[in-house]
């Protein structure tokens, strides 16, 4: 079977309502004790450790493939444990395991992680050219540069006048691009690329994988 998801509940615990078999594959609960576990759907389940009430150290885990009230349908032996036969009374318990930790384990292993990196530019007064710099990332993501923040630190005077946001460009591995734009449209209604009239120092974060 293909487990997608493992679920769980907090201190979810209760009793066999009836005994056990070493080859059944379906576990009866006391009455109302399913009520406390979850029910799987397609591609989800659970373990479940079952523990002797009056030997706590015969144990056995199983895992929970569907529940239908205080009946749970499951596969027996899970992570190195044997099949043994349990009495009524017995206790049914979903504690944390090696297994579930091996699976986060797996899970964070396989999933892409999210890096960052910061740094301040400068760009340059440029005249009558718009005011641009090319920032090298010190580590190149190995996949891609996500999406890039940009802040002008202190006072930019500009010749459009208005507010100055920074725009990022040109992403790559490697690095990007940053200019500055006008959020007051200054000259026209749209945007307009800036011409500082002075060097204007950025602080910028940029997100990738």
């Amino acid at each position: 079977m293909a487990t997608n998801k493992l679920l769980y509940a907090n201190n979810a615990s209760t009793t066999l309502g009836s005994a056990v078999g070493v080859s059944d594959t379906s576990i009866t609960l006391v009455s109302g004790g399913g009520s406390v576990f979850q029910s799987p759907s397609t591609n989800q389940a659970f373990y479940l450790t079952l523990i002797s009430a009056s030997n706590p150290l015969t144990y056995e885990i199983v895992l929970v493939t569907a529940r239908s009230v205080d009946t749970l349908t499951v596969v027996r032996a899970q992570q190195g444990t044997t099949a043994t036969t349990f009495a009524a009374a017995d206790l049914a318990q979903q504690l944390i395991t090696a297994g579930d930790l091996r699976s986060f384990q797996q899970t964070l292993a396989s999933s892409t992680p999210i890096l960052w990196q910061s740094g301040t530019a400068t760009l340059p007064a440029s005249g009558n050219v718009t005011s641009n710099v090319s920032v090298t990332l010190v580590t190149p993501f190995p996949t891609a540069t996500l999406w890039v923040g940009a802040t002008p630190v202190g006072q930019c005077n500009n010749v459009y006048g208005g507010n100055a946001i920074m725009t990022a460009y040109n992403l790559a591995t490697t690095g990007f691009n940053l200019e500055g734009d006008t959020n007051t449209g200054g000259q026209a209604s749209a945007p307009q690329k800036i011409v500082f009239n002075q060097t204007v120092s950025v602080n910028w974060i940029a997100v990738g994988n």
